[in-house]
């Protein structure tokens, strides 16, 4: 969808484009922007809800909260892989060790 990827960005093919939610945009800068603004008030959620941050329901409320405005699956696990993080078939199994861990 975006021309001039930036080295290291998430590549947007065409079926990632159709799930983004504000149709107006049609640059990897305004993306980044509108992305930008949507963690930011996700942010300022957190900080008044003072929810415990380290469990899977809270990561994903989180997720939810910061690409809600910005795509179709904000808050869901990712069903094809992309060029960072681990194959997404076992983000939910990572999740789950992650909070383990963050208990010790």
């Amino acid at each position: 969808m975006f021309d001039n990827e930036p080295e290291g960005a998430t590549p947007i093919d065409l079926d990632d484009a159709g799930d983004l939610l504000p149709k107006h945009i049609r640059t990897r800068a305004e993306l980044n922007l509108w992305e930008q603004e949507n963690i930011l008030e996700a942010t300022r959620w957190a900080q008044r809800a003072r929810l415990p941050i380290v469990s899977e329901r809270a990561i994903r409320e989180m997720h939810r909260r910061m690409f809600d405005s910005t795509w179709a699956w904000a808050g869901r696990y990712r069903t094809s892989d992309k060029n960072i993080g681990v194959t997404w078939s076992i983000i939910p199994q990572e999740i789950i060790l992650f909070v383990e861990d963050t208990r010790f």
